[in-house]
């Protein structure tokens, strides 16, 4: 399985009137769904580790992933990855976790197709 990472952050500040957006795409291979999820969410907290965002909620669709970082239980499938999500957030403790359905989860799926998003 070939895996395309494309994380979009927008930050939003009230003196600003334009946003700031910044994006960050990886390519990596893997044979397993699990390790795939888990690998973008390492890499959106290190990116929101190194742009210093507070309060920050990772969505994702997948749900044992968000289970085994709110039980604090890495998965055999993905272990590595998921301790070091966990040592990440003890780093940035305002970042959370949250599942999502996949139709909820379309603007991610859009920019990782490469399609024109419009608003």
């Amino acid at each position: 399985m070939l895996v395309l990472l494309v994380i979009s952050i927008t930050k939003e500040k009230e003196e600003e009137e334009e946003n700031q957006k910044k994006t960050i795409s990886a390519t990596f291979k893997t044979i397993s769904t699990l390790t795939a999820e888990s690998q973008a969410y390492r890499e959106a907290l290190i990116l929101i580790k190194n742009l210093q965002i507070p309060n920050f909620i990772i969505e994702t669709n997948c749900l044992p992933l968000v289970q085994a970082i709110k039980a604090k239980m890495p998965i055999a499938e993905a272990d590595a990855i998921i301790r070091d999500i966990l040592q990440l957030l003890d780093e940035v403790p305002d970042v959370g976790a949250t599942w999502t359905t996949r139709d909820g989860n379309k603007l991610a799926h859009q920019l990782a197709a490469g399609n024109n998003i419009r608003r």
